[in-house]
């Protein structure tokens, strides 16, 4: 966990605190792995189907914008040089 961890701390510094992703999308990026937790320390979880369905509508989104971004910041370095 503890690596999972590092990377949502990461993700929230370099990314969400300058502005480059929303809060909104933190936040949402935070409560799946919170739901992510509790499945795992569940014996069966379940989930409300309406409920997973807006989060995959938002994850969907969230991919989509963090894809962006990665393309971009690896655009830059390639023009940059640097990798």
């Amino acid at each position: 966990m503890q690596a999972h961890t590092g990377v949502r701390s990461l993700f929230d510094r370099d990314w969400v605190n300058t502005g480059k992703v929303a809060v909104q999308l933190g936040k949402f990026y935070r409560q799946m792995y919170r739901e992510r937790l509790k499945a795992d320390r569940a014996d069966l979880a379940t989930f409300d189907p309406r409920e997973v369905a807006l989060w995959l509508q938002e994850a969907e989104g969230f991919v989509a914008h963090v894809s962006a971004l990665a393309e971009e910041h690896l655009l830059r370095d390639e023009q940059s040089g640097t990798q």
